[in-house]
Order: C-alpha cells, then sequence, then structure tokens
C-alpha cells in the first residue's frame, strides 16, 4: 500500500471518481438524492480544486499495482487536524488497511506538531464508530447539520489526543 499526495489535475479527478463510487455504497442507508448532491457539492472536481487551496491535503491509497483503491482527505487547522475524509474500498476492509492509513494520520498530525485529529461521523454510521472508538477516538461532542435540500445528519464529534 502507498499513499500519495494529491496535486495535479488527474489525481483530483481520481479521488473525485472514487469518491463517487464509494460514497453510495457506505451511505446506502442514506437518501440517493442527498448523497448525490452532497457529492455534487463537495467531491466534485471543482469542490476538491477549492479545498486545496484551503488549507485541506488529500492523498489517494494505492495497492501494491497502484491501482487507487481509496483516499483520505485532512484539513490542518491551528492546532489539530480535521479528519475529513478516510474511505477505502470496501474489497480492502477488514485486511488492516484501516488501521494502517488510521496510523499514518496519526504520524502526520504529529509531524505537523499537532496535538488532536478531528472528525464527524454520522450516528447511524455505526462500523465507522466502532472503528474510531477502536483506533482511540472519543465522542466528544454531537451536532445537526442541515442541509439546503432539506436534509439533516445527526453527527457525533470524535476526538483523539496526542
Amino acid at each position: 500500500m502507498e499513499i500519495v499526495k494529491v496535486v495535479a489535475l488527474e489525481s483530483i479527478k481520481e479521488v473525485s471518481q472514487l469518491a463517487y463510487k464509494l460514497f453510495p455504497i457506505y451511505y446506502d442507508y442514506v437518501n440517493p438524492k442527498h448523497v448525490k448532491d452532497y457529492l455534487d457539492r463537495y467531491q466534485s472536481e471543482d469542490a476538491l480544486n477549492h479545498q486545496l487551496n484551503d488549507n485541506f491535503v488529500y492523498y489517494l491509497v494505492k495497492d501494491d499495482d497502484q491501482k487507487s483503491i481509496g483516499y483520505i482527505g485532512l484539513e490542518q487547522l491551528s492546532d489539530k487536524v480535521q479528519l475529513s475524509k478516510l474511505y477505502l474500498d470496501p474489497e480492502k476492509r477488514g485486511k488492516g488497511m484501516g488501521r494502517q492509513l488510521m496510523n499514518w494520520i496519526k504520524d502526520w498530525t504529529k509531524s505537523k506538531s499537532l496535538g488532536q485529529i478531528d472528525l464527524y461521523v454520522m450516528q447511524e454510521n455505526k462500523p465507522a464508530i466502532q472503528f474510531y472508538l477502536k483506533e482511540g477516538f472519543e465522542i466528544t461532542g454531537e451536532f445537526l447539520e442541515k442541509f439546503d435540500s432539506g436534509e439533516v445528519e445527526y453527527n457525533h464529534i470524535m476526538s483523539y489526543s496526542f
């Protein structure tokens, strides 16, 4: 497995394609129109380009054959990192790669001299919550996110401190 920083337009396109492939799988319990609206707003090529200019950094996760199998999105804030995206092809799950990626994210955060990782996870996403709890994250809050479409998401705020 290799983790490659996204800098070129070709890589941005790969991240967007992965998002459009993986989100409907990961969020099969969410209204498909909401998932599509979210992708168009936050994971389209244009949206990713804007994010890369605003403290966001994306990384592609590649297998041994250099096939993109997932991606990571991080936002570096003044004193912590916001883990925005961590998605892996479902066929690759359960093989320890998630743990490897989380260790990489923790190392990346420490290398930036930041003391905390925060993330948001939908309360219905029990597998993700369990994964993050096993990785040492704690539920530190919750919030309701309202979208222009009228959809709402109930989220946990989870944090990992060094």
